[in-house]
């Protein structure tokens, strides 16, 4: 009886082999991960083409933008998304583009090669870059270069891997009018490199506010980046590398590199709340982050008069707690500003952030 039962064993564990194996083959088969790609191009780029292939590709993202609503309105698209962006420099492109588009998938803006690390001192040659002056070093109108409007869904997009020189802002992320969110907007910057942004060199009379300028949105992760020289001319105090502007909340700073502001590197205002920094690097600027608002008027507790009269709220609840290394700060030592006390309470008791930096 003890040799049947060995054999049956033996016999069932083939047979659980080849019916393992067979389901493993058809559902990889029935589960490939395919994405929708659609290619930009430095070189070759026209907005004539369609965007389905290099050979394709089209000159910017207004156009990628556009296959895609027109996509999407025939056949819902059902899979993740690439825009794929070729090497090269690209003048003036992408400079008045406002990405609009969310269908529930993710959406991936990033390089079509492979890229380095963002505070890597090797030569990059496969990063895409966007400059702010046309070939003849002329600035381009408007000055910003990526503008992500939303209406309080959540957008899932990812813009990583790019290089952006020489505008007066970056990227800026917004709700429409009248948007309040209620819910994550799922936005993730990464790997990106932001250099020379300000009116100190793309020189207007506009001055320029931050590489990123955030309002009315949650949830915008800004991963392993790198700022430099992000400097004002006429008002060097008014520009920052990361601006949380007003209701920016639940967002995660992680591994960014800040280096040679003329302001603070990163400033929140208005109710930007809950918002985690961990694992960065300040050096060379007045102040790592300070938390500033105005009042409706100006008195002993309020430093800033709002323009209009209309008053904003502190934020509460921002975490600087692990990890932040400073050097060569120039203003305060402290590396975090509250300026407090202040007079309207906006319904909230004083704020209250978790700080601990590194000198």
């Amino acid at each position: 009886m003890l040799h049947l039962y060995l054999r049956w064993r033996k016999r069932s564990k083939i047979i659980g082999a080849i019916f393992l194996s067979a389901f493993l083959l058809i559902g990889f088969q029935n589960f490939t991960y395919e994405t929708l790609d659609i290619y930009i191009s430095a070189t070759g780029g026209s907005n004539a083409n369609n965007g389905e292939s290099y050979d394709q590709a089209v000159r910017t993202f207004d156009r990628a933008q556009e296959i895609l609503k027109a996509k999407h309105a025939l056949e819902p698209i059902t899979r993740p998304i690439r825009i794929l962006v070729g090497k090269g420099e690209y003048h003036c492109r992408g400079l008045q583009s406002t990405w609009t588009f969310s269908n529930g998938q993710p959406i991936t803006i990033q390089p079509l090669h492979r890229v380095n690390r963002s505070n890597s001192f090797d030569a990059d040659l496969n990063r895409p870059i966007f400059k702010g002056k046309d070939a003849d070093g002329k600035n381009c109108n408007n000055g910003v270069w990526f503008v992500v409007e939303h209406s309080g869904q959540a957008m899932n997009l990812t813009i990583k891997g790019l290089k952006v020189v020489d505008y007066r802002g970056g990227i800026t992320i917004r709700a429409a009018k009248g948007i309040i969110p209620t819910r994550f907007q799922n936005i993730v910057i990464q790997n990106m490199i932001f250099e020379r942004i300000g009116d100190t060199y793309y020189q207007t009379n506009i001055a320029g506010k931050g590489a990123i300028l955030v309002s009315y949105t949650k949830k915008v992760d800004i991963l392993d980046s790198y700022f430099k020289e992000i400097r004002n001319a006429a008002l060097p105090g008014l520009i920052h590398s990361i601006y949380f502007s007003s209701h920016a909340s639940g967002s995660f700073i992680n591994g960014n590199y800040f280096i040679g502001n003329s302001g603070s590197a990163i400033k929140l205002t208005n109710n930007s709340n809950y918002n985690v920094f961990a694992n960065n690097y300040f050096s060379s600027m007045p102040t790592a982050i300070v938390d500033r608002w105005c009042g409706a008027s100006k008195d002993d507790n309020i430093e800033l008069q709002c323009p209009g009269g209309v008053a904003q709220c502190p934020s509460w609840e921002n975490d600087f707690s692990n990890g932040n290394v400073v050097e060569n700060i120039t203003f305060n030592k402290n590396a975090v500003v509250y300026p407090i006390p202040y007079s309207q309470d906006c319904g909230r008791k004083p704020p209250r952030a978790k700080v601990r930096m590194y000198f």
